[in-house]
């Protein structure tokens, strides 16, 4: 293969280390917004209404930037009527509120866990010699790329100038260097300066701030700075810069890439599905995802692999073998050698992931009974069995017994046994047992091992429960 490798990283790359997905991302603003902006909430609720079931994050951001602007289209000699001059009110301050509620969350992603977990693979990648560039493009707000990065002394090129002792850096659209990372959405640390409304000024700044809403600015040298963080599917403000400049980079790296690496991404936007059909004949996809047939539903015109692995396990353990994997490609193998040896890789390391890495035969031969058994007595005893195991593969098979088919005691002793293991993914499980499991119980076990791990993700979780049940005794006694 070439000596490049490209990854495509979604919402799902960032879940593990705290960061919600799309459509929890939604529903805590809602429960945020019905607590702290009561007189904006009706607002908020006709959005949902108009936007159904399926929406997310982005569909809401998009749905109040567009209401926002409503009466641009009306006739200069017309005055817009009360009830929408109070419509665009509402969803301007509701956007506000929205962007530094995605800041906030974004922020307060799992550092130690990012530490641990991503820096040894990212510092493989960027440091191996058979490779000689390193495409990193997410679709994700999130700084968690940027700070695995500094954790790990790792020089990266993002289209800014380079960080220094500035807190502030400008827009060059230069990419360079091994390791580049390019942020399709935006990033909670993009910021716009739009004092020359001819040629505005896009900088990168330390961090994301959030602001109380819309009457709030943050300035530089006398001039306001808005957030820079758009729906590029959806929104027009994508036809300019930054954002036309990224899509024209990732439909170029396309062109000049055999290996796209897809962690946790839905492959819903179709400007990207796009840009990577249009060079099928050379190109392979390995999908890594929790659950990848759903994404490579959207690609079936494109060879694919799939790897049921989450992110976390993946660059801890799955890239470093990988990297081995296409080691044994030859460098002018082409598409069809690397599919064949990437095929070979995902069975070898599906098989490893779900059996575990360093299980005695009795823990084998337990996680097996999680994996395919139903019994109740059988699955208590596994999980006797399986205590003080860490391995991923395991917490993943317990995990996924935390389902309402089973019995209240059996999900009671699932929540306690994955409250022993502070790995992401048993945080992540026990995050979704506390805010979906529909027995009160089951939930408390969740909220006392959350509770226990004192992390800032555990303390995040705890909160998004107590708005979707505010009712439960854990919460009443605070």
């Amino acid at each position: 293969m070439r000596a490049a490798i490209t990854f495509l990283l979604g919402a799902g790359f960032s879940a593990p280390f705290g960061v919600p997905t799309m459509r929890p991302f939604l529903h805590a603003f809602k429960n945020t917004a019905r607590k702290k902006y009561p007189e904006l909430y009706p607002t908020l609720e006709r959005h949902f209404e108009q936007l159904g079931s399926d929406s997310d994050i982005e569909a809401l951001l998009s749905s109040l930037g567009k209401a926002e602007r409503l009466s641009e289209a009306i006739p200069a000699d017309m005055k817009p009527s009360r009830e929408l001059v109070e419509w665009e009110e509402g969803s301007k301050y509701l956007k506000a509120h929205l962007i530094a509620f995605i800041i906030e969350q974004c922020e307060m992603f799992n550092r130690d866990a990012v530490t641990r977990v991503l820096s040894p693979g990212v510092k493989m990648l960027a440091e191996h010699p058979r490779l000689e560039e390193v495409h990193i493009f997410t679709t994700n707000y999130d700084r968690i790329v940027e700070y695995t990065c500094e954790v790990a002394a790792l020089e990266f090129s993002d289209g800014f100038d380079r960080p220094g002792k500035e807190l502030v850096a400008p827009w060059t659209r230069q990419y360079d260097g091994k390791l580049r990372l390019y942020k399709l959405h935006g990033s909670v640390s993009y910021y716009i300066d739009q004092s020359h409304r001819e040629k505005p000024t896009f900088l990168r700044l330390d961090r994301g701030y959030p602001l109380p809403g819309p009457d709030f600015r943050l300035s530089r040298e006398g001039n306001d700075l808005e957030p820079l963080m758009v729906v590029p599917t959806l929104e027009k403000d994508a036809l300019g810069e930054p954002y036309s400049h990224l899509n024209h980079v990732f439909t170029d790296t396309m062109a000049r890439t055999e290996l796209v690496v897809v962690v946790g991404n839905s492959l819903r936007d179709n400007h990207i599905v796009s840009a990577i059909s249009y060079n099928a004949e050379n190109v392979v996809v390995l999908l890594v995802d929790v659950d990848p047939v759903a994404p490579g539903q959207r690609i079936t015109d494109i060879r694919n692999v799939k790897l049921s692995a989450d992110a976390s396990t993946f660059f801890e353990r799955s890239v470093f073998r990988l990297m081995s994997c296409l080691e044994a490609c030859a460098v002018s193998g082409g598409a069809n050698e690397l599919f064949e040896h990437l095929q070979q890789f995902a069975r070898e390391e599906g098989s490893r992931l779900s059996r575990g890495t360093s299980l005695t035969n009795q823990q084998q031969e337990a996680l097996e009974t999680m994996i395919s058994s139903e019994d109740v007595v059988k699955l208590f005893k596994a999980l006797s069995a399986l205590r003080g195991v860490n391995e991923d593969g395991v917490i993943q098979a317990v995990a996924e017994k935390a389902n309402d088919k089973l019995p209240t005691d059996l999900r009671k002793a699932v929540a306690g046994w994955l409250g022993a293991s502070t790995r992401p993914l048993a945080v992540s499980a026990l995050g979704r047992i506390a805010k979906e499991d529909l027995a009160s119980d089951v939930r408390l076990e969740a909220y006392l091992a959350l509770s226990a791990l004192g992390s800032d993700v555990a303390r995040e979780v705890l909160e998004l429960a107590k708005g979707k049940w505010p009712r439960d005794s854990f919460f009443q006694g605070e």
